[in-house]
């Protein structure tokens, strides 16, 4: 695991990358230009309908297993992303 001071958290196993964590304070961007701060609606406009929606405390997650990208939903606004 690798913690970088932009709020961003890379995990690896044998040489490669598993998991991609954005946080609330990172300004790096997915490769649709979703960061967070990005609405709600902008996301299920760049990558479309088909998701999972998962009601978790405080807001909800958006999950596209077939893309491998979740968003975290809070207040209709991206509070973090991962790729997976």
């Amino acid at each position: 695991v690798e913690r970088f001071g932009n709020d961003l958290m890379v995990v690896s196993q044998d040489g490669g990358v598993m998991l991609v964590v954005a946080g609330e304070r990172s300004q790096e961007k997915t490769s649709r230009n979703i960061r967070a701060g990005s609405r709600e609606e902008e996301v299920l406009a760049l990558h479309g309908g088909s998701c999972e929606v998962q009601a978790i405390t405080g807001g909800r997650n958006i999950v596209y297993k077939d893309q491998g990208v979740a968003f975290r939903i809070r207040d209709g606004k991206v509070v973090s992303w991962l790729v997976f």
